[in-house]
């Protein structure tokens, strides 16, 4: 606990967690997975995030404090855009708050205030195999740790400190943050399954449970009661809070303050019920403190993506896909990436990115960016290496198919007459192509593909007429021309660009 109180920010952060955590919970705990679970598919996304964990019901990855998104969609870049705030605000421990390991306790925990944890996990479960995979307890261990919280979902109605409510000693979790006593406290302690960790007819046993370290507990002062004051009716860590906003110099107010607020015993200097408290404290001269007041509600997700009905049916996502194209000096925007690009999750980090900026600042540096992008290769194909089962009769009738350069003559083909030695393995991914586009942006086509002209109509053909040195629309060009594929390719043109 600081022996004073600070003016500023702290200049670390706290460096362990707050010692009020309940030393011991109830056996029924909520499930790991929120009932709230849209029918999303994820198509073409990787559940690899590096450091953070992958969100089923947004199809993207979430990044713990002091991680950021990179080019792939994955956390793996170190940035300060989390630092004044909380990835994870209002998520609900045990529930759909990640998961860490806490080797001294032996099992894992989840919380939502995790300023220096970069190892998370989204289940219980994967936690537990990944660090005490040796332990038949973890699991449960793990679940145990924590007192079962309501669900978002969960409605409470207001009831008045009447009659019918009894006197308890009771941990008041959003204002004084000590065991209290009388019947201001919140309704969902009444409910089943509560009441035998947060109601006690004897103040030490709250105490012991709640605050064991405060030697002032239990207080005997009066209790703020949530419903009265007016402010965010979900218990906490889904309460909304005062807090100073270090950065406009004023008091915010929600869930999304700061992670280093929330742990360490530095929520008793920095989190408020009340802004007048905040404002005095740090900003008494700020005219418009607070500078906001609206309560946070819902899933912690929703900072980013809309919380849509079950009922509704949404579309699948599926995201672009570029890799790298050394020979033409971009990227190609396809799903025909070569299959060892794909091999394992280096790999993918690699070679396969999700924007086209990301892949050309990797592979061909920030200062090409803008003229790698301008030139980005869409390919034709949906499909990449056919399906695993396929015989070598199938394999090499795919290839043949495939587009190829003809070195000599500037141009690429798909007839099969490849050279040989392209279809020798550790070639055929520089040789062969799933895509006119894709051979032509790596070979640089400067005459036309046999079968794109193979396909011109007699109204869009253009030739060269040597004696004007221009070219000619229409369909009176020399017969010669036409007499095969390799004439077509070098004479007629789809377009007047072309031809000249």
């Amino acid at each position: 606990e600081p022996s004073s109180q600070p003016s500023s920010e702290p200049s670390s952060q706290p460096s362990s967690m707050p010692s009020e955590s309940p030393s011991e919970s109830p056996s029924a705990q909520p499930s790991e997975t929120p009932s709230a679970n849209p029918s999303r598919g994820c198509d073409n996304l990787r559940p690899d995030c590096g450091w953070g964990i992958f969100n089923p019901w947004t199809c993207r990855c979430d990044c713990p404090v002091g991680i950021c998104l990179d080019s792939n969609l994955q956390c793996y870049r170190t940035c300060s855009d989390t630092i004044n705030t909380n990835p994870f605000a209002g998520c609900a421990p045990g529930w759909d708050c990640p998961w860490y390991p806490d080797t001294s306790a032996g099992h894992c925990k989840s919380e939502m205030h995790l300023s220096q944890f970069y190892v998370i996990y989204r289940t219980a479960s994967e936690c537990c195999e990944a660090n005490f995979a040796g332990s038949s307890t973890c699991l449960t261990d793990s679940k145990n740790s924590h007192v079962p919280f309501p669900f978002p979902s969960y409605s409470v109605q207001p009831e008045s400190s009447g009659p019918q409510r009894k006197d308890y000693y009771f941990p008041d979790l959003s204002g004084e943050m000590n065991c209290m006593y009388g019947k201001n406290y919140e309704d969902w302690m009444m409910t089943a399954g509560y009441e035998p960790y947060y109601l006690f007819t004897n103040g030490r046993d709250c105490c012991s449970m709640w605050y064991p370290t405060r030697s002032d507990c239990p207080n005997f002062s009066d209790a703020v009661n949530g419903y009265v004051e007016n402010v965010a009716d979900d218990p906490y860590s889904m309460t909304n809070y005062y807090f100073p906003d270090f950065t406009v110099d004023n008091c915010g107010f929600g869930r999304d303050y700061p992670a280093w607020m929330g742990e360490g015993g530095f929520e008793k200097w920095y989190l408020f019920t009340t802004g007048e408290e905040c404002c005095t404290k740090f900003f008494p001269s700020t005219s418009n403190c607070p500078y906001e007041s609206s309560v946070q509600t819902g899933y912690y997700w929703e900072s980013y993506a809309e919380n849509n009905p079950n009922s509704d049916v949404l579309p699948p996502i599926d995201q672009d896909t570029y890799y790298p194209d050394l020979h033409s000096n971009t990227c190609i925007n396809g799903k025909d990436y070569p299959a060892w690009m794909a091999e394992d999750d280096v790999y993918k980090r690699l070679y396969l990115y999700h924007d086209a900026e990301g892949c050309c600042s990797f592979w061909f540096g920030s200062f090409s960016v803008s003229e790698c992008v301008s030139n980005i290769i869409v390919s034709d194909v949906t499909d990449t290496t056919g399906t695993t089962n396929s015989t070598e009769e199938d394999i090499a009738a795919q290839l043949l198919a495939k587009w190829y350069p003809v070195l000599q003559e500037s141009r690429c083909a798909n007839d099969g007459n490849m050279p040989s030695f392209m279809l020798f393995d550790g070639f055929t991914d520089w040789y062969l192509f799933n895509s006119m586009s894709a051979c032509c942006g790596a070979f640089d086509c400067t005459r036309q593909s046999i079968s794109e002209v193979s396909t011109l109509s007699v109204g869009d053909t253009y030739y060269p007429d040597l004696q004007s040195n221009t070219c000619i629309k229409g369909k009176d060009y020399p017969k010669w021309m036409a007499e095969d594929d390799v004439y077509k390719s070098l004479y007629l043109y789809s377009s007047a660009e072309a031809c000249c």
